[in-house]
């Protein structure tokens, strides 16, 4: 039986407004959690979500070691297996090699033998100092060859060329992504190869923001940008965790909450940061495997860059593997067969979002309301 009190609150919505709208806020999202369910039955019963999958594995199909759908993952893991160790064993020790940004992860380590450079914002001293409340194995930071705070790679490298340049989780922060890949492109060797792990935004903490097209990548070169945008900055307030980890994975949706959220704070703390003289870090672009491949290919039509993608991934955890390959002659692609292709790309595109959408629907909960 209830007791009186609340009868009498349920009596008064006035006085028992908190209560009452939490109520009320909880019966929509379990609402909206029904229909979210009924939608994905009703998604998983067109035939024409068969034609689509259809029509995108036609186009992954063109080049052998590109793994972009679901029916991909056993080949890519007969073939690749772990992507990290992947790259490692596909990288001689011997060979002349530049990791850019290991700090307390490097994937080729010094002290196994390899013959690698490391390029980092600081020297081992001051990325011991940083990463030493984090939670992160200090002990695994070597060494730092070149610091390289902002500008071009060229200035800090000067004449040093190498074989293969590895870089994790670098790309999605370069203020200019065509001058990132054009200074990478400078200081390989002919035929030399760029190995790249990057964050899928449908796995990380990015979730909710826009995917970073040609056009944007091509105004940020025009620009010649050396400093992230205020958009950029901005973009801070829309992080979401996932049961507070930032890298989700292929994992089941948790409690989702901002990492900031609030967007008069992120207002202001955009403008200070796109104020600085000094370079400050975010997060620039946001890439899938696919969207990332349609820059690159696009780039190389316009003749911008003379980098072509050997490997493509289908995510592991909140990363997947691009390799791209310097090419020391170019072949000309025409119109149409360039049209074909980037069509393609817009149904793996497309397959890349029902992938998302089928997890979340699959697996998000019925958030609870604190009172």
């Amino acid at each position: 039986m209830k007791s009186v009190i609340e009868a009498c609150f349920r009596a008064i919505p006035f006085v028992r407004r908190p209560y009452f709208q939490k109520d009320a806020l909880q019966s929509e999202l379990e609402a909206a959690q029904r229909e979210i369910k009924s939608l994905k039955s009703q998604v998983q019963s067109l035939p024409e979500l068969d034609n689509l999958r259809k029509r995108a594995l036609k186009g992954a199909a063109q080049r052998e070691l590109f793994f972009a759908l679901k029916d991909d993952d056993p080949r890519q893991d007969r073939l690749l297996g772990n992507l990290r160790a992947y790259v490692k064993a596909a990288i001689a020790k011997d060979v002349a090699s530049l990791e850019i940004g290991p700090s307390y992860n490097p994937i080729l380590p010094k002290r196994e033998g390899y013959n690698v450079r490391i390029l980092d914002h600081d020297d081992q001293a001051g990325l011991k100092t940083k990463y030493t409340h984090h939670n992160v194995s200090i002990d695994q930071i070597e060494p730092v060859d070149f610091l390289w705070r902002d500008g071009s790679i060229i200035e800090v490298l000067g004449d040093h060329r190498f074989d293969v340049i590895v870089a994790a989780h670098v790309i999605e922060h370069a203020p200019d992504l065509i001058q990132f890949l054009t200074d990478c492109s400078n200081v390989l060797l002919p035929d030399g190869h760029l190995y790249l792990f990057v964050p899928d935004k449908r796995y990380c903490f990015d979730y909710f923001q826009p995917i970073s097209d040609v056009a944007k990548i091509l105004g940020d070169h025009l620009l010649k940008r050396t400093r992230h945008s205020f958009e950029s900055y901005y973009r801070n307030a829309a992080m979401v965790l996932n049961d507070n980890n930032g890298a989700w994975g292929q994992t089941a949706l948790g409690e989702l909450k901002f990492l900031h959220g609030d967007p008069k704070g992120g207002m202001a703390w955009a403008h200070q940061r796109h104020n600085l003289t000094a370079y400050e870090d975010a997060h620039e672009n946001y890439f899938t495997p696919t969207s990332f491949s349609m820059i690159v290919d696009e780039l190389s039509y316009h003749r911008i860059s003379d980098l072509s993608l050997e490997v493509l991934t289908r995510p592991r955890g909140c990363e997947f593997l691009t390799v791209l390959k310097k090419n020391s002659k170019s072949d000309d692609c025409n119109l149409e067969t360039y049209l074909q292709e980037k069509m393609r790309s817009y149904w793996l595109l497309m397959s890349e979002e029902l992938e998302r959408i089928e997890l979340a629907c699959a697996q998000a909960p019925t958030p609870k309301l604190e009172a």
